[in-house]
């Protein structure tokens, strides 16, 4: 599930934003964190805002279940870091793909909106210099944009566009960068490094902000797991186990087999690869971030290894 959050001062434009881009992408519910703590008269305390959190995040749980949605816009005023951080940390538990920015302006064109919306009954001169003295804390937050003199149009695919080209650029070198190690370490025959646990097999491998760790146990039966960093946080994990369960195994080409992970799936090796009497065969269901799988090798038709595997992105 896609969830993109709009967060920003009153009257900076986020409902008509969220609303737009929710219209221009079939399949996208659209909530306003607002109708979470809908109370007469209204009352904006941590209890309430607590209460709010938990709304939206049942919200959108049940969108998450719903065959026809394919993503969620929230927008809703967040200037309390715990309410912020609530709803994202609740999105990581629902494993959803979250696209969070701030929406700021200059006072004129707060004014300006202002003054042109009619219909809202919060747009009280008392409420416009409360919003204006909150620019600049809003201002301060991550993933600004400053739609002063922009179109509401211009916003909305600027967000849209945003989200997308973040997910294909950070898949694409997510996925390279893990191939690229798998190449380099166990399937490449790489050096291991020390040991992290007694009698492991370690193997690592880094490129900038990306760190790759490969370890395991044992031979002939094994258990390990593989996982990846980014900038030191973990990102995604895979746990395996296996064992020999036949004569002529081969661990040359269950290697060879490896360095053909391929890039749609990159968790083992292809779903099939054959090198004279030995044949590797892979099963996989799921994706990236939540998966399990099977890999065995035959020879001359009868099993001699399996492997199960399965793993996922980490929150």
């Amino acid at each position: 599930m896609k969830v993109i959050i709009i967060n920003g001062p009153m009257g900076v434009g986020k409902t008509t934003t969220g609303k737009l881009i929710a219209e221009k992408n079939p399949g996208t519910a659209f909530i306003d964190g607002d109708w979470c703590m809908d109370l007469h008269p209204f009352v904006g305390n941590r209890e309430t805002k607590a209460m709010a959190v938990d709304n939206i995040l049942h919200m959108i749980g049940n969108y998450q279940n719903c065959s026809a949605c394919k993503m969620v816009v929230l927008v809703w005023l967040m200037d309390d870091q715990w309410v912020l951080q609530s709803i994202m940390n609740g999105l990581a538990a629902l494993q959803a793909e979250v696209k969070y920015v701030t929406l700021v302006c200059d006072q004129e064109s707060l004014i300006r909106r202002w003054e042109n919306d009619h219909n809202c009954e919060w747009r009280t001169d008392q409420w416009l210099e409360i919003s204006l003295k909150s620019l600049p804390r809003f201002a301060s937050m991550e993933n600004t944009i400053d739609t002063s003199g922009l179109s509401v149009d211009s916003v909305a695919d600027m967000i849209s566009r945003s989200m997308q080209e973040g997910e294909a650029e950070m898949d694409k070198q997510i996925v390279s960068f893990l191939i690229k190690a798998k190449k380099a370490t166990y399937a490449g025959k790489g050096a291991e490094t020390a040991s992290s646990r007694v009698k492991s097999h370690d193997l690592v491998y880094r490129d900038g902000d990306y760190m790759y760790y490969d370890t395991y146990l044992g031979g002939d039966r094994f258990a390990g797991e593989e996982a990846l960093w980014i900038s030191d946080v973990p990102y995604w994990s895979m746990n395996y186990v296996g064992r020999v369960i036949g004569e002529h195994f081969s661990g040359d080409f269950l290697k060879e087999a490896l360095l053909h992970v391929p890039e749609d799936k990159p968790y083992r090796g292809p779903q099939d690869y054959a090198n004279g009497d030995y044949a590797y065969h892979c099963d996989v269901h799921g994706s990236f971030d939540w998966f399990q799988g099977k890999e065995t090798i035959d020879y001359q038709g009868k099993p001699i290894y399996e492997c199960f595997f399965h793993g996922g992105l980490i929150s």
